[in-house]
């Protein structure tokens, strides 16, 4: 995915192809949770009860990407504080940390937090996102220590 995001260092989101370029990030993170899921649905027994809506949501993820795809200009966000490049980052560390999660609880986690993210683009809406953000960078760290405690 790295190759194909082109490095902006304008603030994230403040422009109708930084969303586009985010929604393309959000494509990717959504097969990469169904591939996580898919992985996981042999190896975790709770699979059958909470996999399912899990993989529901990833698809529903998948269609995120494609609504911020086709209408840009109405989930614009201005007046966030970090980078286009910074947010990019982070989710292409969410993306390389998916191929070695080995728990639904984990999935699960990352999973809400990048779908409220990407649901809660617009104008007006610069601190829910900044808020969200940092949560996501602060989880992306404990998820880090709970995949290195197993």
């Amino acid at each position: 995915m790295t190759g194909s995001v082109v490095l902006n260092s304008s603030l994230a989101l403040a422009t109708d192809a930084n969303v586009k370029e985010f929604s393309e990030v959000i494509l990717h993170l959504s097969m990469a949770f169904h591939d996580a899921l898919r992985r996981l649905a042999g190896q975790d027994e709770a699979f059958p009860s909470e996999g399912y809506g899990m993989l529901t949501e990833a698809y529903g993820l998948r269609t995120r990407a494609n609504i911020l795809y086709l209408t840009p200009s109405t989930h614009v966000v201005r007046g966030l504080s970090f980078t286009q490049t910074a947010m990019l980052d982070k989710f292409e560390e969410v993306l390389r940390c998916l191929g070695d999660v080995v728990s639904l609880h984990t999935v699960n986690a990352v999973l809400v937090s990048i779908v409220t993210i990407a649901s809660a683009l617009g104008e007006g809406r610069a601190t829910v996102v900044e808020f969200l953000f940092q949560t996501l960078c602060r989880d992306l760290e404990v998820w880090k220590e709970w995949h290195s405690e197993t």
